[in-house]
């Protein structure tokens, strides 16, 4: 499941079905809310962010004592140039220690789905090749390390020399599938 697939059961969801007398319907929409809350969980900080959000902004309005805040509009799948724009965002954060904090930056990535962690899925084209897989969940968890661990400015060196090993373990095995694939 994606977050905009997410996003529309949040949208179809009754979010009122707990103020009904009937009890197969408090309970539907109970078993049903409790059903959107464990999908936000397993899919990681983006789903719980929307999830949150959406609720937020739901039940916010005359009706609550608050002021009305607008809805979410639908989230979208990142593109090629929003992954581009991503890195130069983090790449900048390493030379400059002013503007876009790292915690934005990782923000932003876990929203577009573009940083991803133990508990998260690989994505499926480099899931489905064993070589690949191995590859991608290393490098996963260097970056993650190497994150933790960096101040900017300070480990470039130690930085690019990972990203580059990355690179090259994917590059490896990207050849080894392509020559296993040539072989069939």
């Amino acid at each position: 499941m994606n977050v905009v697939e997410f996003y529309k059961e949040l949208v179809q969801h009754n979010w009122f079905s707990s103020w009904s007398d009937a009890p197969q319907v408090y309970w539907a929409g109970e078993v049903s809310h409790e059903a959107l809350h464990e999908t936000a969980l397993s899919h990681g900080p983006s789903f719980a962010w929307v999830m949150a959000e959406y609720k937020k902004r739901l039940f916010s309005g005359k009706p609550w004592g608050t002021d009305p805040l607008p809805q979410l509009g639908l989230p979208v799948e990142p593109s090629l140039n929003d992954m581009i724009d991503l890195r130069g965002d983090f790449e900048r954060l390493v030379f400059s220690q002013v503007g876009v904090s790292a915690k934005q930056i990782l923000d932003r990535a876990r929203y577009m789905g573009a940083l991803t962690f133990n508990e998260c899925d690989i994505p499926r084209l480099i899931g489905s090749v064993d070589a690949l897989r191995e590859a991608w969940e290393a490098g996963q968890q260097e970056a993650i390390a190497l994150h933790m661990a960096l101040r900017p400015a300070g480990r470039m060196t130690q930085l690019l020399a990972a990203q580059k090993a990355s690179k090259d373990r994917v590059d490896a095995a990207a050849a080894e599938a392509d020559e296993d694939w040539q072989h069939v």
